[in-house]
């Protein structure tokens, strides 16, 4: 048996009531997730590998959404945060960084933004 520590109950257990607030429409501009959030969740997910989970898995698929419809905690976290858990997997002893990633399916990056070769 393998524990992957989730994104959604680590922010949610690190920043509260705010944990969905940048997933909601207008994100980051709404509630920016600050360093001190991040360290947080870094922090919960360093303990949780040197405890004995595998690793972290994350997503960012339009289908993982909450009862209201919005998307789960942490749908469209930053790079700062991502790299944070990274190196917090690390810090913790090493172990998986899961991910379901679909891009394609969300307006907070333009189509022309998501393929260079669209620009021309």
């Amino acid at each position: 048996m393998a524990v992957l520590i989730t994104h959604c109950p680590v922010r949610s257990y690190a920043i509260g009531t705010r944990a969905a607030v940048s997933d909601l429409p207008g994100g980051p501009e709404n509630d920016e997730i600050t360093t001190e959030d991040i360290e947080a969740m870094a922090t919960i997910v360093e303990e949780a590998v040197a405890a004995g989970a595998c690793g972290f898995s994350t997503s960012r698929i339009i289908l993982h959404r909450d009862n209201s419809g919005d998307l789960t905690p942490g749908s469209l976290a930053q790079e700062a945060e991502m790299l944070a858990i990274a190196r917090a997997i690390a810090a913790g002893g090493g172990g998986v960084f899961e991910g379901a990633f679909d891009f394609a399916t969300y307006d907070d990056v333009p189509s022309w933004e998501r393929d260079p070769e669209k620009q021309k």
